[in-house]
């Protein structure tokens, strides 16, 4: 991996085609929210389908939390549209068929098998890299209980207000 997609460094803002072939941009996908980038190898690599299948139902917690979720993957849109409803997911899958992902963040697999070795990305606002995960083993890759511990994390960061909302209590009423 390059020397900058550590914590701290800028993640590119790639523009690639989502899995309906319309062109996103990863600042317009973040907006001013945390984002959970997943590099992928694709639906064919039992790892990947299992995290993906484990982030279902986490994604209506993201939604809630003002977080995001996109997954990339290098190769075209049948195999992103393909992987996406396999696995039953709702956010929006990216794909690379001219090998951007790889030359830009180095994550080719160099072993017999080759293609792409699974990260996973939390950013900060602005495509900062809060945390990195590098999931060429399959316990190398964040659980969803390690993006909620990082995501409680960077939004305290995030939202100055964190923890000091105290609700009005009608008078009358002991705590």
């Amino acid at each position: 991996m390059t020397t900058d997609m550590v914590e701290g460094g800028s993640f590119p803002d790639f523009q690639l085609p989502d899995h309906n072939k319309k062109i996103r941009k990863l600042s317009e996908i973040q907006n001013a929210d945390a984002l959970i980038v997943i590099v992928a190898r694709g639906y064919h690599y039992r790892g990947d389908r299992l995290q993906h299948r484990l982030l279902v139902p986490f994604y209506p917690e993201l939604a809630e939390g003002h977080s995001k979720l996109v997954t990339l993957i290098n190769g075209n849109g049948k195999a992103a549209m393909g992987f996406r409803s396999r696995v039953g997911a709702y956010w929006p899958f990216l794909y690379d068929s001219k090998n951007v992902i790889i030359n830009a963040l180095d994550v080719a697999d160099k072993s017999e098998e080759g293609g792409i070795i699974s990260h996973t990305f939390v950013l900060k606002p602005g495509l900062v890299i809060y945390k990195v995960y590098n999931g060429y083993w399959y316990w190398e890759r964040p659980s969803v209980e390690d993006l909620r511990k990082d995501l409680r994390m960077l939004h305290r960061e995030m939202r100055s207000e964190w923890g000091s909302f105290q609700p009005d209590r009608p008078s009358g009423i002991l705590v």
